[in-house]
């Protein structure tokens, strides 16, 4: 059985420590959705028929709106 599993990704995340330098912020959660997308292309290219994700996808309180999909 193939399956990749991820954990915690907490998408929108306000990431307090950067919070005075709110350009490093908002690359962090670009490069979050970037490393997302990047897992999905994996599975696609290695037919992997289950994706696991554990803990928190989103900091619930942050959920923001985004442009950005993720097609099949």
């Amino acid at each position: 059985m193939k399956f990749v599993h991820i954990a915690d990704m907490h998408f929108d995340s306000p990431f307090v420590a950067l919070a005075n330098k709110k350009i490093l912020a908002n690359l962090r959660r670009m490069e979050q959705r970037k490393a997302f997308k990047k897992v999905i292309e994996y599975i696609k290219q290695n037919n992997i028929p289950y994706l696991f994700i554990a803990g928190d996808l989103y900091e619930s309180k942050y959920i923001k709106r985004s442009n950005h999909r993720i097609h099949r």
